[in-house]
């Protein structure tokens, strides 16, 4: 970062003792996410970074705890184009020793057509017990704006016999709401 035109945050987590360096350019789509981890009572040391790009969407970012853990969660730039776009957000275990995702998913996109059929999504995950469950709406319109219809599709995600990501575990795909 050139100085005066970045931004920093930390983000301090108690356990396992980190800190998290938040560094975003002002004059750049991405933000990046160093970790370091306490090592012993005054030694810190570097354990990993992760970037995010934003380009329609803003910047976001969360700690949750779930199940007892902190989950850090991220926004950044899905798909982006000529008429379609979405929001992916990855969360991160941090009571893991490694700074990789442990799940990821598209909170809202859409795709515009002109002579066809648009879609809108938007999904809420959550945590139940140790699985993650998803809940996507998405929204049918025709050209001219007339609603369509709209689904529901409902998901479950198990952990990885590794412990450190999720798979798919099941999902339900009813028949339109017309």
């Amino acid at each position: 970062c050139e100085p005066n035109r970045c931004s920093t945050e930390l983000i301090s987590i108690q356990s396992p003792e980190q800190t998290i360096l938040l560094v975003y350019p002002e004059d750049s789509p991405a933000e990046l996410y160093l970790r370091f981890l306490r090592n012993g009572t005054s030694n810190w040391r570097f354990n990993g970074s992760q970037q995010a790009h934003i380009r329609n969407y803003p910047r976001r970012h969360v700690i949750d705890r779930e199940n007892g853990k902190p989950i850090l969660k991220v926004s950044s730039q899905g798909y982006s184009g000529s008429g379609i776009g979405s929001e992916v957000e990855t969360w991160f275990d941090l009571s893991q020793p490694q700074f990789q995702p442990l799940f990821g998913f598209s909170p809202q996109g859409n795709e515009s057509r002109l002579r066809g059929i648009s879609r809108e999504k938007t999904t809420r995950a959550f945590f139940v017990r140790a699985e993650i469950h998803t809940t996507t709406f998405v929204r049918f319109t025709a050209p001219d704006g007339a609603a369509l219809g709209q689904l529901t599709i409902d998901t479950i995600y198990a952990p990885a016999a590794n412990g450190k990501q999720y798979n798919y575990l099941r999902g339900t795909l009813p028949e339109p709401e017309l």
